[in-house]
C-alpha cells in the first residue's frame, strides 16, 4: 500500500527537578564527575510542532545549533515548514544558517544553562502528554546533560504522571523565546535543505566512546566527503560485543514518510568493538549508480552556469523537491526504473518513490516497498 507523504523533502543546568522522576530523560555523567561530552558532541534543538492527532506531528519552524561535522564548524540553522496542506503536498521548507566561533556556541548553550532548563520536569511516560502546552519540544545534550520533552504524536494522549507548576510553564516558554530571539540574531542567510545542518538524535553518553571511534574511522577514508557524518546513528542491537554505527551518503536524501522507512540500506556501516572501542569492521555499500550519477549532475552543472540557488546545491547533492521540472529531476536522481501515466517510479533505500508531475513540474511523492 502506497502512502502519501510530504513533497517538501528534508532533509538543550544541572540541577535536581523537584521530582526524582524527572530523570528518565535527564542523564549526568556518573558521580557528576567531569563533562564526558565535548563541544563538538554537544547540540541545541527547539522544535515547533510535536503534537499529532490523526496525522503525525506538522513541523512548523525548527532550530537546530550544534557542530557540522561535514563542514568542520559550529552553525545555527533555522526551518521554517515541512508540514502538510490539506492537498496532501508538503510545504516548501526555506532554510537559514549562520556559523558560529566556538565561543559563539558556548555562550548560546550557557545561556540556555542559565535559564534553569535542567530544573524544568519532563513528562513521565515518555511522550505521554505535552506538559508545557506550546506544542514545542526542546532537546540539549550538553556537557554531562542530556534533556528533553516530547508529545504524543499520534491519537492516544494521557496525563503525565509528572506535572509541571504554572512558574516551570511560564519559565520553559521564556527559555524557548530566548533562544528563538538569540538564533534571529545571528545573521543567517538562506541556505538548502542539503546543506542545511541536520543532525540525528543526540547520542546518549553511554554511547559516545562508540560513536566517536566509529566516525574517527569514517573521517579517514577517502570517501569521507560524500558521507553525511551529521546523521550517524547507531543501528539494531548488540551482536555480542559488536555496535554497528552506521553513516549515510550525502546523496541519500531523507524523505517524510509513514511509515518510516526501516533502515538506510545505502551507508557506511563501521562496526566496533564496545569492551574496548576498536574497530571491527568497515562495510563500504554505494548506490549502485554512484559513478554515473556524479558525472551526470557534474555535466549537468557545468552546462547550466546560471541556475539559481537553491537549485544548483540541490542537484549537486542529489536531491528533488517540490516545483521541479522534468530536466532538473533526470539531473538530480537520473532516469527513472518505469514511466507511466501517473508520473515516475524509482528505488530509493529499499522504497518506491513515486514522482508525480502537475503542469510539468513535481508536485508530489507516494512511497511504497520495493517489489
Amino acid at each position: 500500500m502506497k502512502v502519501r507523504i510530504a513533497a517538501s523533502l528534508l532533509g538543550l543546568v544541572l540541577c535536581s527537578p523537584t521530582s526524582a522522576q524527572v530523570t528518565q530523560r535527564v542523564s549526568v555523567a556518573p558521580g557528576g564527575g567531569s563533562p564526558v561530552r565535548t563541544l563538538e558532541e554537544s547540540s541545541l534543538r527547539v522544535r515547533k510542532g510535536i503534537v499529532g492527532g490523526i496525522v503525525g506531528p506538522v513541523v512548523e519552524r525548527e532550530m537546530r545549533i550544534g557542530y557540522d561535522r561535514n563542514r568542520r564548524t559550529f552553525c545555527a540553522v533555522l526551518q521554517d515548514g515541512a508540514g502538510l496542506d490539506a492537498s496532501g503536498r508538503g510545504d516548501l521548507a526555506t532554510y537559514q544558517i549562520a556559523d558560529l566561533t566556538r565561543a559563539e556556541f558556548i555562550a548560546l548553550m550557557d545561556g540556555v544553562l542559565a535559564r534553569n532548563l535542567g530544573a524544568l520536569p519532563t513528562e513521565i511516560p515518555i511522550e505521554v502528554e505535552d506538559i508545557y502546552r506550546l506544542n514545542t519540544g526542546l532537546e540539549m545534550h550538553y556537557g554531562n546533560l542530556d534533556w528533553e520533552n516530547r508529545a504524543p504524536g499520534g491519537c492516544l494522549h494521557s496525563r503525565s504522571r509528572v506535572q509541571p507548576s504554572a512558574a516551570d510553564r511560564e519559565q520553559f516558554e521564556i527559555l524557548i523565546a530566548w533562544i528563538t530571539d538569540s538564533v534571529g540574531r545571528l545573521g543567517l542567510r538562506h541556505t538548502s535543505e542539503a546543506w542545511a545542518y541536520s543532525a540525528a538524535p543526540g547520542t546518549k553518553l553511554e554511547s559516545l566512546p562508540v560513536m566517536r571511534a566509529a566516525l574517527k574511522r569514517a573521517g579517514e577514508e577517502d570517501f569521507a566527503a560524500n558521507l553525511d557524518l551529521n546523521r550517524a546513528f547507531t543501528s539494531g542491537p548488540l551482536e555480542g560485543s559488536i555496535a554497528t554505527v552506521r553513516i549515510p551518503w550525502r546523496t541519500n536524501q531523507p524523505i517524510i514518510c509513514w511509515p518510516p522507512p526501516g533502515k538506510i540500506l545505502k551507508a557506511c556501516s563501521v562496526r566496533v568493538d564496545t569492551r574496548t572501542n576498536s574497530i571491527a569492521g568497515v562495510e563500504v555499500n554505494r548506490p549502485d549508480s554512484w559513478d554515473v550519477d556524479e558525472q551526470r549532475r557534474r555535466t549537468f552543472l557545468d552546462s547550466h552556469p546560471r541556475l539559481e540557488f537553491p537549485t544548483s546545491e540541490l542537484i549537486r547533492a542529489g536531491w528533488i523537491r517540490p516545483g521541479m521540472s522534468r530536466e532538473l529531476v533526470l539531473a538530480a536522481w537520473g532516469e527513472p526504473k518505469e514511466e507511466d501515466e501517473r508520473g515516475w517510479r524509482y528505488e530509493r533505500d529499499g522504497r518506491g518513490v513515486y514522482i508525480n508531475f502537475k503542469d510539468g513540474v513535481l508536485w508530489s511523492l507516494d512511497v511504497a516497498p520495493t517489489r
